[in-house]
């Protein structure tokens, strides 16, 4: 089962993607996930990661639905949860009221 704040790769997407629902929505094999991209390309709703296995910039405003059921995808490691919650932060802050 894929979880909240793993990295993932999965086939026929260019970059690798951070896993930003919930892990009792993930059960479902459904996942909302943001691109990891090599440069933030002066993005504001960008936030720098460093892991084991992959750097560069989560696009927090790049949020994309997947289903897992129909995709091939690998595991890439995961974000310490400090960073997770400055993401999950900064996308909360796309839908907050005024």
């Amino acid at each position: 089962m894929v979880e909240q704040g793993d990295i993932i790769k999965i086939s026929d997407v260019k970059y690798p993607l951070l896993v930003v629902s919930k892990s009792s929505y993930n059960l479902s094999n459904h996942i909302l996930a943001c691109p990891i991209l090599p440069s933030d390309n002066g993005s504001v709703l960008s936030f720098p990661i460093n892991t084991e296995s992959v750097a560069g910039f989560v696009r927090c405003d790049s949020l994309h639905m997947f289903d897992l059921n129909v995709r091939r995808f690998s595991s890439n490691g995961r974000v310490p949860l400090s960073c997770l919650i400055q993401i999950v932060d900064i996308i909360q802050s796309l839908f907050d009221y005024v």
